[in-house]
């Protein structure tokens, strides 16, 4: 038997399930339709480092050490920031099945820098400094994927965040289009176990969001 583990980071139900009845998700319905489907607990505090980890691990924030995108750190010079990029405790379900002897792909998961050894393939994900760092296990897999996916980019450039709403739409767009890409890729190789994370949908989300709050203040 395989498992796949398919995430969409930031995509809720409120905006899953009305695009789905306008008929514009037909394969999100298709999983509907042929499985189950319910709102889970979310991690405290409910965001992404500590949620990804949680359902890598199992373990609670307590347990794996993430609890948000920043470290703290009291120096003689003051409080310094460190951007999280790996937990702190815990086995991940890649290290757990590697140990077991299965074959593991695990692409684009935040909170996986530097990439760990497994028994088979890890791409790490947003957080990661770059395309440019040493972002996989093995090593030699990034210029297999280069090759087969020369504009492959773990995340967006930070300066389109502060973009128009055009520009945000379409980088998000070739940045998903090379997701893709290398998930084809990843797909022809042997595994057991799968775990893919897409990020598109919260990058939308957080902009559109701030525009909200920015109008809404505008009108009050």
């Amino acid at each position: 038997m395989r498992v796949l583990l398919f995430g969409v980071d930031g995509l809720t139900f409120r905006i899953l399930h009305p695009l789905m009845e306008r008929g514009l998700l037909p394969n999100f319905q298709r999983l509907q339709n042929g499985g189950v489907q319910g709102v889970l607990k979310s991690t405290v505090p409910p965001m992404t480092p500590p949620g990804w980890m949680s359902i890598s691990t199992g373990l609670s924030p307590a347990k794996h050490g993430v609890y948000d995108f920043w470290d703290f750190e009291q120096t003689e010079q003051g409080p310094r920031t460190h951007t999280v990029t790996h937990r702190k405790g815990g086995k991940a379900i890649w290290n757990i099945l590697s140990e077991w002897g299965k074959q593991v792909v695990v692409a684009n998961v935040p909170i996986t820098y530097p990439p760990e050894p497994v028994n088979g393939i890890l791409l790490s994900g947003y957080t990661a400094p770059s395309i440019e760092a040493r972002v996989t296990f093995p090593t030699s897999f990034k210029e297999e994927l280069l090759q087969a996916v020369p504009n492959y980019q773990i995340d967006l450039n930070p300066a389109v965040s502060s973009s128009q709403v055009g520009n945000l739409l379409s980088e998000t767009l070739e940045m998903t289009h090379s997701h893709i890409a290398m998930l084809r890729l990843l797909l022809s190789k042997p595994w057991d176990f799968f775990f893919i994370v897409f990020t598109g949908a919260d990058r939308i989300q957080h902009f559109m969001a701030s525009i909200s709050i920015w109008f809404d203040g505008g009108l009050c």
